[in-house]
């Protein structure tokens, strides 16, 4: 018997990537060049920038401290961003690549790891 691909509401609602390539993934980001850099990524970097405004500050601070149910109701409205906090917190060179990243498309706001 075939089985049909999850969904991507079943996938955002689960709150995180498993990395399996599931067809209808929410948070597969395309292969990036060296300089590119998503959204959700982009608004992570200005919050460790300090520049982010309060909204946003308050939102990543509360992805970060929420558990894993809270997580899973955050990402049904930023998805890229509980993801995005989610590999900061969980793989190892993340956040480092992303700072390479960030500091080539941007040399006059540098990040460092």
């Amino acid at each position: 018997m075939k089985q049909k691909p999850l969904t991507r509401d079943f996938l955002l609602s689960r709150g995180f990537c498993c990395n399996n390539g599931c067809r209808n993934c929410p948070y597969m980001i395309a292969s990036k060049t060296d300089t590119e850099i998503t959204e959700g990524e982009e608004t992570f970097c200005m919050f460790k920038l300090g520049m982010e405004g309060s909204y946003m500050t308050s939102l990543i601070n509360t992805i970060f401290k929420g558990d894993m149910n809270h997580r899973f109701k955050l990402a049904k409205g930023y998805p890229e961003l509980v993801e995005v906090c989610n590999k900061y917190n969980n793989e190892s060179g993340y956040w480092q690549e992303l700072v390479e990243r960030w500091n080539k498309k941007y040399p006059t706001h540098k990040l460092y790891a």
